[in-house]
């Protein structure tokens, strides 16, 4: 008999998802903080690893105003490094 503790691989693989999404969002919000606040994003450690990987779940998304907002950080703090990256479809 299972343990109430006990988590399927599937009930892991959905709340690694959701966590993801959420993640996404609240990285996006702090973002446009540091785009207003002029914050350089190269001082940050792996911002554009989490800004490309956030720009490729926006573009399956279709929240294209996202997208933007994205790119156009990208672009001015990381020129040349920008394309989207899609590793969170293994999730």
């Amino acid at each position: 008999m299972k343990e109430e503790t006990d988590i399927s691989k599937e009930d892991l693989q959905r709340i690694r998802k959701e966590n993801f999404i959420s993640y996404c969002s609240e990285g996006f919000d702090l973002l446009e903080k540091a785009a207003v606040s002029g914050t350089d994003l190269k001082s940050i450690k792996e911002a554009n690893f989490a800004m490309r990987r956030m720009l490729g779940f926006f573009v399956d998304q279709e929240e294209f105003e996202k997208c933007s907002v994205i790119k156009g950080l990208l672009d001015k703090h990381f020129p040349g490094n920008t394309e989207p990256i899609f590793d969170y479809r293994k999730i």
